[in-house]
């Protein structure tokens, strides 16, 4: 029921054995165990060759139940918490993620931020009625500024908007209706929120 941070950190050219597996948890190394069992020096690993990089899963088995909030591969470095996380003076016993975006991650590694890239146009109807929305412009999700689940829709004003196919639905008549948003103006002036018009008048 909490948030854990693991780093495992491999150098096998170590000449001292318990330096070649490093294991850390919420920035602290673990140096206690029941049983330890090193590589020898020198040893090659199964990481990098020719087999699937599974994440959530030994592969088969073995599957995951629970949440990941980031997951990196550095590839030929062995990096120690400070290169992911931290303490800091506004919460000196609770370790921070920080920003790994600008890490080397080698050859083969990778950075999974398991959130909306600024670039998706991918957007959902969550609602019962599941109605497909298709964009124009090049309107699309920005971390830039946000009020839910890290992330915004941005519009930039030029040809950009959400649009919801033609339904006898939509024909309110006299009947009630409720529009509801969060808006973050970027300039001032005025401008088009919500629009079921298809002329001018």
């Amino acid at each position: 029921s909490a948030w854990y941070h693991i780093v495992v950190a491999i150098d096998t050219t170590q000449g001292t054995a318990a330096n070649r597996i490093k294991i850390y948890v919420n920035g602290v190394q673990e140096t206690s165990f029941s049983t330890e069992n090193y590589p020898s020096q020198n040893y090659d690993t199964f990481f990098n060759v020719s087999n699937t990089f599974h994440v959530g899963s030994s592969g088969a088995a073995e599957y995951m139940d629970g949440y990941l909030a980031e997951t990196v591969f550095i590839d030929g470095q062995q990096l120690t918490p400070t290169s992911f996380g931290e303490f800091d003076s506004d919460s000196p016993n609770i370790w921070k993620p920080i920003d790994v975006s600008g890490l080397t991650f080698g050859t083969n590694g990778f950075y999974l931020d398991f959130e909306k890239d600024e670039t998706s146009t991918n957007f959902i109807d969550r609602s019962s009625n599941a109605r497909a929305i298709t964009a124009a412009g090049n309107v699309h999700h920005s971390v830039d500024q946000a009020k839910f689940n890290e992330s915004s829709i941005e519009f930039d004003g030029t040809g950009d908007n959400l649009q919801v196919a033609d339904s006898s639905d939509f024909d309110f008549g006299t009947g009630d209706f409720t529009f509801e948003l969060f808006v973050y103006k970027q300039t001032s002036g005025k401008m088009a929120v919500f629009e079921t018009r298809t002329y001018s008048g």
